[in-house]
């Protein structure tokens, strides 16, 4: 594992592009240094090597054998991409180098993980190798189809319209694309409507979808072209010299459509050199082109088709000696033609053996005959001009040649029947053969299973000694059976043995013969197969003898967009202002009543969604039985706008709409404009309308009498909804029995009312529904009435002049001011159909204040155009939804989109999500391979969300074509990651339990409890080697500033450059490794106070850090250092603090012979630093202003002297700010935890010390103490054990808290005691701390004057003040 593994892991990006950089850096110097060191003796060699490691750390392998690049193009998360980027830029990436493990590169990895950004970016590199193979033979693109399900075509895709694609030579036209070049890879043959004027009523599909091919076949001089048009539905594209293939003499290169008898369509095409065969779907058959060898199957004179001396027939015309045959097939070569029945086939033309019969009595057969040796159903016939072989429906072959008939007999495997071989699955179904073609005198079969076949069938004499010397060739088998996605699905054969071959994956290979071929080696080595680029769900395939070649792909028809949401008749329905809920409880149920029956019980659910609609009128006229008059009732009825009352009896007031009243039925918009009566003399019934109060908050009141209220509750119920509710209905009417007694009505009454008022109010569709005793769902008329209304608006109120809303019943009270264009509406039907609108008119704050003199309400939407608005309002007022059959002004498809997407765009921003979808489904209908990355931009900018899945799903299925031909290049990477989004989640429902790690998180949870037991190490980094820049830059030492009296600062120090630390935590401590360098501190604490023994310093650790950053070691070095601490110790004099026996530099620094190389930095405050010179009491008063500390160099310049190895234990103590009282600090004692060890610091690199004892300084303690000292050498086991001793731990914990206590004792007395010398010695010390500042003095000096500073002080502190001193416990 490299670093760059390691940064990689940590998602370290800044340093691992610096440790890329310094590659490319060092790589770009070593590229010139061939040229300045020639001179040299060995010029180059160092330059040399540097390229070679650089190339090989880049390409290393980590310890499962794969290199970052793979792993960089297996993670999903967004950072991985950059990794890629920059890896991909270095000079000596190896993009296809493969792993370890199967042999993946990173292409494969990037496809099989969904990276598309991976492999776009690997895609561009200029080295990459799309066709490496892993172990198992699968390339990259075989491995991403693996894991999705729709990569590959299915059987069903087969019967499905395909486009045909064409590459090659174009040699005599037979590539169809429009020029005579020649194509080295497939392009898509553009198949041009036929040429008819459009009209208004053309769809969008009929006029915008491109032609679609059922079959192609190719011949040496012309191509032939089956489409799925009604009529003239077969195009050429020919060489056509002298008229032989056509009615043009000229070079067609675009197809070209035939024109066919009236009412023929063509099912099958047999294409010979100089003449076509067809056959129609009414059996019969169809020839034109040359007769020179009489195989049009009927005479034609010479110089008919423009040559004088060549029969040609010019127009296709029906062979009718097969008049009375009803013919499934037909085939055709040079000279003769062949077709077949049920049971019978005929043949024609010149005979060359092939036809059936004796050639010396027949040489010529001019009109079809029958071949009487052939007595068994035919499947499939394949010409040549020697032979003739038939395919039987039995799967049998026989070939007719020279007079005789030979059985063909394909080999079933290619081991002796007495040996037993395993066999895959798709290997046990019999070798049938399904499929026969030919090309010259080679011959081609496909077998059930996807094996191909070649034989050969050798010329003759005719004799018949000749036809038994020369037996057509034993079958070879050219393609064997394999994998299940490599069976052969489709085959043609060319000349010169060139095979084409379409696999069950949709893959194109050719077999071609190799330019270099060794003869001696075999024929079978002298042809490869070849995938062929470009091309992916191939169905058919097509070639000829002049290289040209064909395929027909069918493309993946994604998962199409449902039309959801509520029609207008339920969001009608949905502000029924009599009921409380606001009638949302009916939206589904007038869904269902008008949805298309699925199922057989859908009646039964029409019935139950009756129920329950009729559960809720009930409750809504108890509702106004119990809250009495209108005014008593004021919020119940001034729901959803509601501006009249119907009333019923004395004290029953319904709220509705008087704009949906009188849009639905004319008479009550006579009763509401003119207040007339209504009046039914046989029952009874009268309407009429009363004007009510200015104080009130309606217009008015319908008085309706006659009837009961449930009645009129079920009329309001169909002039909103559109359905009608039946109680008479024994399924309905049984339910509610006690509730009709309890109201003292029945179900026919009901009925006879409910029929009544369809009387009178002339709702004819209504009454006709009324004559069944069951329920009946009525003809639907909302549509046709609110479009009149609608309507109406635009034509009777110009926006000039305005009508008064509460005097016009039909007045509009909205105005939308388009860009170019006035739109009148009515805000009740807005607030219906409309989110946007409702969330506007439901507040009654907002509509007031905006309503002008005549109640109208201006709507500002300048930013769109009636243009568009048009089939926007059309869907809002009156639910249009077949919106987008015919758009006469649009002449293109890529304006369709646009257009379609306007409209997307305006219904998204009205909250239209039924309007989204319609306008989804059109703009989905022309989705294809070139505009996929625009339509899925526009679809995620619009937030389209099915529409964005289905062009998702979409590029998902023909994600390789897409990369292949690079279409995904300049796709914005969002867009990218939110197919790649898709797409994993595609891999993942194809493959649940590798994917998704539900097993590896079920056994976490499982044995939870266990893994809390074990010691698992967490992520460690290896210290780095020290680069050759960094190493020179320490050579050079750089300026050591100090100031004299810094100020403690509280921030940490920034490392040196050349140290690597990690935080340790746990057991991590006891991770062994050879650290080279550690961080770079200084545990010299300068402070304004008088200065005090770094003995007694102790500093705990900063609250921002969890864990100190220190550098590992191992036990020889602790033991080391405890050696060398023994002698340092012994140099130091006591202070009369600690245990008896234990020097007082066991809880101090311990000193170093030399520092003069090593500036220490402290990495809790970067400030606080301990001088150098002499200690001499200094004066300061607590208000002085500190000076701020000098620079320090982070760098330490290298040493010359040995330094002592093993760690440094330096617990020491954070020295209190001077403006606070001094309170030593408390470190907490956990009890029942592991202690949080210190750091230990290396002797190259001082390191910082924190609060707490590590296990090593332990160990260290009892040493100095005298207490049984371990084995010199010990194990990890040894030392983990010894850790979870709890005893250890407790008795450690308690000795620290004590000695804690007597270091603060000792410090408050020190205090004192300095304090009392700076007085006496402040004058006489002054003038040589400035002479030592101006002359710095060397480490060795400083180190001397610090140990005398401490012995004056310590000799003070025992003879002159030691009478008031306790002694410690």
């Amino acid at each position: 594992m490299t670093l760059l593994h390691v940064y990689f892991n940590l998602r370290d990006q800044q340093a691992f592009q610096r440790l890329i950089e310094r590659d490319r850096f060092s790589l770009s110097g070593a590229a010139a240094g061939p040229s300045t060191s020639v001179a040299k003796s060995s010029p180059g060699r160092s330059w040399f090597r540097k390229s070679l490691s650089t190339a090989s750390e880049v390409n290393a392998f980590d310890q499962l054998g794969r290199t970052v690049l793979h792993l960089a193009c297996s993670s999903t998360d967004a950072a991985s991409t950059e990794y890629a980027r920059m890896l991909l830029a270095h000079p000596n990436i190896s993009v296809n180098i493969p792993d370890k493990e199967n042999h993946w590169t990173a292409l494969h990895r990037a496809m099989y993980a969904g990276h598309i950004e991976a492999a776009i970016l690997l895609l561009k590199h200029p080295d990459i190798d799309t066709a490496v193979k892993d172990i198992e033979g699968y390339t990259a693109f075989d491995v991403y189809n693996s894991t999705v399900r729709n990569a590959k075509p299915s059987s069903a895709d087969h019967e499905n319209l395909a486009d045909l694609f064409t590459w090659g030579a174009n040699r005599n036209a037979a590539l169809g694309l429009g020029d005579g070049n020649d194509h080295a890879f497939p392009d898509y043959v553009v198949l041009p409507k036929k040429d008819a004027p459009v009209l208004s009523c053309h769809t969008l599909e009929d006029r915008f979808t491109p032609v679609k091919v059922r079959e192609a076949k190719m011949s040496k001089l012309h191509t032939a072209i089956l489409t799925n048009e009604s009529r003239d539905n077969l195009r050429l594209c020919r060489f056509g010299s002298g008229r032989r293939l056509g009615p043009s003499s000229h070079m067609i290169y675009t197809p070209t459509q035939i024109s066919l008898p009236t009412s023929c369509t063509i099912i099958s095409v047999a294409p010979g050199q100089d003449h076509t065969l067809a056959l129609t779907s009414a059996g019969e058959v169809l020839s034109w082109g040359l007769n020179r060898f009489c195989q049009l199957g009927y005479v034609v004179e010479s110089g008919q088709g423009g040559l004088t001396n060549e029969p040609v027939q010019t127009t296709p015309r029906k062979i009718t000696h097969l008049k009375k045959e009803f013919v499934k097939g037909v085939a055709a070569c040079k000279s003769a033609g062949a077709c077949w029945s049920d049971d019978q086939v005929w043949t024609w033309g010149t005979n060359g053996g092939q036809l059936g019969y004796s050639k010396t009595a027949t040489p010529v057969q001019i009109y079809p005959r029958q071949v009487s040796v052939i007595t068994q159903p035919v499947h499939g016939i394949a010409m040549t001009e020697t032979a003739m072989v038939c395919l039987f429906k039995t799967g049998d072959v026989v070939c007719l040649w020279h007079g005789g008939v030979s059985k063909i007999n394909f080999p079933a495997h290619s081991f002796p029947s007495e040996i037993s071989v395993y066999r895959p699955p798709q290997a046990a179904r019999g070798t049938a053969i399904i499929k026969l073609v030919s090309c010259e005198n080679t011959y081609a079969a496909l077998s059930s299973n996807g094996e191909v076949f070649t034989f050969c069938v050798p010329e003759g004499d005719g004799s018949g000694a000749s036809v038994e010397r020369d037996k057509p060739t034993k079958p070879q088998r050219v393609w064997a059976l394999g994998r299940q996605f490599n069976c052969v699905r489709d085959v043609d054969i060319g000349g010169d043995g060139t095979l084409i071959v379409c696999t069950q994956s949709g893959h194109v290979y050719v077999r071609s013969r190799k330019l270099k071929a060794n003869t001696a080696v075999g024929g079978s080595k002298s042809f490869r197969f070849q995938r062929i680029a470009h091309i992916q769900r191939a169905v058919a395939v097509c070639t000829n003898t002049t290289g040209a070649f064909g395929a027909l792909r069918v493309d993946y028809k994604p998962p199409p967009i449902h039309i959801v949401g509520n029609s207008m008749e339920a969001d009608m329905a949905a502000i029924t202002p009599y009921i409380h809920d606001g009638g949302r409880k009916l939206c589904a149920n007038v869904a269902t009543a008008h949805a298309t029956p699925t199922e057989d019980d859908i009646e039964d659910a029409v019935i139950l969604n009756d129920i329950e609609t009729l559960k809720n009128l009930m409750n809504a006229l108890d509702v106004q039985l119990r809250s009495g008059p209108a005014d008593e009732a004021m919020p119940v009825q001034a729901a959803h706008g509601a501006d009249i009352t119907i009333r019923v009896g004395k004290d029953i007031d319904i709220p509705a709409h008087r704009v949906i009243l009188a849009s639905r039925c004319k008479p009550l918009q006579a009763v509401l404009t003119n207040n007339s009566i209504l009046e039914d003399t046989h029952s009874g019934l009268t309407i009429s309308f009363r004007a009510s109060t200015p104080s009130s908050p309606f217009l008015g009141s319908l008085l309706v009498a006659g009837v009961n209220p449930l009645s009129l509750l079920v009329l309001l119920h169909y002039l909103y909804s559109d359905d009608l509710l039946a109680p008479w209905d024994h399924r309905i009417g049984t339910v509610f029995a006690d509730q009709f007694n309890d109201l003292g009505i029945s179900s026919a009454q009901v009925k006879a009312e409910v029929t009544a008022l369809a009387g009178i109010l002339e709702l004819r569709q209504l009454s006709q529904v009324l004559q069944s005793i069951v329920k009946r769902v009525p003809v639907s008329t909302t549509r046709e009435d609110y479009q009149q209304l609608f309507d109406q608006a635009q034509s009777t109120f110009p926006p000039t002049s305005r009508e008064d809303t509460c005097v016009d019943v039909l007045a509009p009270d909205v105005a939308l001011h388009l860009s170019d264009k006035v739109i009148y509406t009515h805000s009740i039907i807005l607030r219906a159909r409309c989110p946007f609108f409702s969330a506007f008119f439901g507040d009654l704050d907002w509509t007031t204040h905006r309503r002008d003199c005549f109640g109208v309400v201006d709507v500002q939407m300048g930013h769109l155009e009636w243009g568009i608005m048009q089939f926007v309002l059309k869907f809002v007022c009156y639910g249009e939804e077949e919106l987008f059959n015919s758009l006469d002004t649009l002449g293109t498809v890529d304006e369709a989109i646009e257009f379609m997407f306007r409209v997307l765009a305006a219904a998204n921003e009205l909250l239209l999500t039924r309007l989204v979808l319609l306008c989804s489904k059109v703009i989905l209908g022309h989705l294809s391979l070139y505009n996929g990355c625009s339509l899925l931009s526009d679809a995620i900018h619009y937030n389209a969300v099915d529409l964005v899945r289905s062009i998702e799903s979409y590029m998902t299925a023909n994600l390789e074509m897409l990369l292949e031909y690079g279409i995904l290049d300049d796709l914005e990477t969002t867009v990218v990651r939110h197919l790649a989004e898709y797409t994993r989640a595609e891999q993942l429902e194809k493959s649940p339990i590798t994917r998704s790690n539900n097993l590896a998180n079920y056994a976490m949870e499982k044995h939870k409890e266990w893994l809390a037991l074990q010691d698992i190490p967490g992520l460690l980094v290896p210290s780095s080697r020290a680069s050759r820049a960094q190493r020179e830059s320490q050579k050079a030492p750089k300026p050591f500033t100090q100031s004299p009296i810094p100020s403690p600062s509280l921030g940490p120090t920034r490392p040196s450059r050349s140290a690597s630390y990690v935080d340790l935590t746990g057991d991590e401590l006891f991770v062994m490794d050879d650290a080279e360098a550690g961080p770079s501190f200084n545990l010299n604490v300068s402070q304004p106070n008088p200065p005090v023994s770094p003995q007694a310093i102790a500093i705990p650790r900063p609250v921002w850090k969890s864990n100190p950053s220190v550098s590992r070691v191992d036990l020889k070095a602790i033991m080391t250092e405890a050696e060398a601490r023994k002698k340092v110790a012994s140099s130091v004099p006591s202070v009369g603090v600690g245990a008896p026996g234990v020097p007082s530099s066991s809880l101090g620094r311990a000193t170093n012979t030399d520092d003069r190389s090593i500036p220490r930095r402290d990495p809790v405050a970067a400030s606080t630093m301990l001088p150098t010179q002499p200690l001499r009491p200094v004066a300061v008063s607590p208000r002085t202003p500190l000076s701020k500390p000098q620079s320090v160099p982070t760098t330490p310049p290298r040493s010359t002297i040995s330094q002592p190895l093993g760690p440094k234990i330096t617990p020491i103590r954070r020295m209190p700010v001077p403006s606070r009282p001094l309170e030593p600090r408390k470190l907490p004692i956990s009890v029942g935890t592991t202690w949080t060890v210190p750091p230990i610091e290396p002797a190259i690199q001082p390191s910082m010390s924190g609060g707490v004892l590590s296990f090593a300084e332990i160990q260290l303690l009892q040493q100095m103490h005298g207490a049984s000292t371990p084995k010199e050498k010990r194990s990890l086991l040894e030392i983990q054990e010894e850790e979870r001793s709890r005893q250890q731990e407790e008795d450690f914990l308690r000795w620290w808290a004590a000695e804690e206590e007597r270091v603060r004792q000792e410090l408050a007395e020190q205090e004192w005691l300095l304090s009392r010398a700076n007085r006496v010695t402040h004058g006489r010390d002054t003038g040589k701390a400035k002479e030592k500042k101006r002359k710095p003095r060397s480490m060795d000096d400083n180190s001397s004057q610090t140990v005398t500073s401490q012995s004056r002080i310590s000799s003070i502190a025992t003879h002159g003040e030691g009478k008031d001193r306790k002694p410690h416990p």
